[in-house]
């Protein structure tokens, strides 16, 4: 087996585990150490996850440049800059269930906008072959969103993901706090629970 080594912070505490053949070493700050052989494949994974976890709590939208659907380059770090709850909402005209959530959400989409103060911005992960079918895509759904266009994956790779559909949300100053891979019926009904949430929450914070 590689040795695999990996350290995260998780609630102020620092954490450091180190897998050699058959053995785990875990340090903490403390510096004790812990071995145990043979350790259970239950464990080491609960350990990815809490790291996994402990990095998602830090993500933030990255600085990439995207162009639109009229050629001009968005920085996608500023897209949160304003007071206004983000959602990034990865599509591709190949994606049956992709455009069929953006479709539902467009249903709701002013009311979202009006009660929450959010934006939901379509991105476009079509590769160059298939670009030119984004924008009569776009005009003949009759969606309301902007719509962004990321061909060679650069923003797809900077947040971690394979597949499309995949939302993530993002509060003002660019942290996302919520994110979602793949769409069935009424996942829009979570989707607005988790914006109606973050907005309580944002309009507390403020008062």
């Amino acid at each position: 087996m590689t040795n695999i080594a990996e350290r995260f912070s998780l609630s102020g505490h620092d954490f450091g585990f180190t897998f050699e053949k058959n053995f785990l070493h875990m340090r903490f700050s403390s510096e004790h150490k812990i071995s145990a052989q043979r350790i259970s494949p239950l464990l080491i994974c609960c350990l990815v996850f809490l790291k996994a976890m402990a990095w998602a709590q830090e993500k933030i939208l990255p600085n990439v440049l995207l162009k639109d659907l009229q050629g001009n380059q968005i920085d996608v770090s500023r897209l949160a800059d304003s007071n206004k709850i983000v959602v990034l909402n990865f599509w591709a005209t190949w994606c049956v269930p992709c455009k069929k959530e953006l479709t539902n959400i467009a249903k709701v989409y002013e009311a979202w906008k009006a009660q929450y103060h959010m934006e939901l911005i379509a991105i476009s992960v079509d590769d160059a072959r298939n670009l030119p079918k984004v924008k009569p895509t776009v005009q003949g759904s009759r969606w309301p969103y902007r719509v962004l266009l990321d061909p060679n994956g650069e923003l797809k790779r900077h947040l971690g993901f394979q597949n499309v559909p995949f939302t993530v949300m993002a509060e003002p100053g660019g942290r996302i706090v919520y994110q979602h891979a793949g769409y069935l019926e009424g996942d829009e009904i979570e989707l607005e629970r988790q914006i109606k949430a973050l907005r309580t929450r944002l309009n507390a914070e403020k008062n």
